[in-house]
């Protein structure tokens, strides 16, 4: 019986050590020809179609607060009741909300947002518009272009609005795509008017 429990010792001990020098073969390792490039996205329709869904998660998630943020304070059928004159702010304990509706607000309690997120919105609407053309994919039909641009310039024109309804004139970019690696003067532009 001490025969067979030794020899099982030494096979189970036998196959670990195979299995131990096994995994160290790089073999979770990345391949060179499998890195994603910026140039592949637009050569698959399924990567394609990933980068119009990105663009397409930029659109505010909740139908009752469409400023984007966890909190819509700015307007009267938002969660806190709104931080504005036609709705009655029932909630005390509203924060910012509270502040801005008694005229305590100061540029440091202003509610933060999510509105800085609609102009890399905007961003990779005007990088999918430039790019989509190049999908080289058979499966891509002219209809699923035509699709994927009327929805993308949607998305940044409502991206626009609501930025817009929030802070008045702002900043249009157009299809340029902006280097956000640029100086900070660079990037400082005036803003637009109505």
């Amino acid at each position: 019986m001490k025969g067979y429990l030794r020899l099982f010792r030494i096979f189970a001990l036998s196959t670990a050590f195979c299995f131990i020098s096994m995994s160290c073969d790089s073999f979770l390792d990345r391949q060179e020809d499998e890195r994603q490039t910026f140039d592949k996205i637009w050569e698959k329709r399924s990567s394609t179609e990933a980068y119009f869904y990105n663009v397409m998660g930029y659109l505010p998630r909740d139908a009752q607060n469409e400023t984007g943020s966890s909190t819509g304070l700015m307007w009267a059928g938002s969660i806190a009741s709104g931080a504005t004159d036609e709705g009655d702010l029932q909630w005390a304990n509203a924060g910012a909300a509270h502040s801005i509706t008694q005229g305590s607000w100061s540029p440091n309690s202003m509610p933060t947002s999510d509105d800085q997120w609609f102009y890399a919105g905007i961003r990779d609407a005007n990088i999918f518009l430039a790019n989509v053309d190049r999908c080289t994919d058979p499966l891509v039909t002219d209809m699923d272009r035509v699709r994927w641009n009327t929805c993308v310039r949607w998305a940044r024109a409502y991206f626009y609005f609501l930025l817009m309804r929030n802070f008045g004139p702002v900043i249009l970019i157009g299809d340029e795509i902006i280097d956000t690696s640029a100086p900070l003067k660079e990037l400082a532009r005036p803003r637009n008017t109505w």
